[in-house]
């Protein structure tokens, strides 16, 4: 049984997981809107785009948007998680 003095935490955690999930939705989305008109404009140039994704579902996402017009770098290598990545120079 919940105290008065006890913060209602479900509805807190369910409220703040909603909205991650919605700011990670709109990201993706103006990641890939963004990233339609820069491959345009640079493919009506005739030159490739250059992307830099942080990981390797950017960088995916990335390819299949921009196709053969642009090039992609990923910072992360297959499951590695980009929490624990160490900043190198090859960076």
């Amino acid at each position: 049984m919940r105290r008065n003095s006890e913060p209602m935490n479900d509805f807190n955690d369910k409220t703040e997981t909603r909205h991650a999930n919605h700011h990670r939705k709109l990201t993706t989305t103006a990641f890939v809107v963004a990233l339609a008109f820069v491959a345009r404009t640079a493919s009506a140039e005739g030159e490739k785009l250059r992307v830099l994704a942080t990981t390797t579902d950017l960088r995916e996402l990335a390819k299949e948007v921009g196709g053969d017009d642009v090039v992609v770098t990923c910072l992360t290598k297959g499951p590695e998680d980009p929490h624990f990545i160490d900043a190198r120079p090859s960076l």
